[in-house]
């Protein structure tokens, strides 16, 4: 072999090496990467359950806020069929009041 074959040889050799150190590094990094991948994934995973919680919640307030205001509203009605009631009822009276002096009149003048 001559001076130059050996050097060719030992230049190719020595880009084996580099590109097997490479091949390792890049190994290692797509090794480490893949774990923060798995980890990435895992804090995904909790963070969409977590805000499926909190929108539950939220929906539940939504519903308590709406029976909250429900409750109110129906407080407030009642309090209006009572005064509804309570004029209907005067009005009946009077209706009765009246119906009762016009049949008192007409026997006044039946007589």
């Amino acid at each position: 072999m001559t001076s130059d074959e050996q050097k060719k040889i030992q230049t190719f050799e020595a880009r084996v090496r580099q590109l097997l150190l490479q091949y390792r590094n890049l190994e290692d990094e797509i090794a480490r990467l893949q774990g923060e991948l798995g980890k990435k994934d895992e804090e995904i995973a909790r963070l969409t359950s977590e805000l499926k919680s909190v929108d539950e919640n939220y929906q539940h307030l939504k519903i308590a806020k709406f029976v909250e205001i429900s409750d109110g509203d129906l407080k407030s009605a009642k309090q209006r069929m009572t005064r509804l009631v309570r004029e209907i009822n005067r009005c009946i009276g009077l209706l009765n009041a009246e119906e009762v002096a016009v049949e008192e009149q007409s026997g006044d003048t039946a007589l």
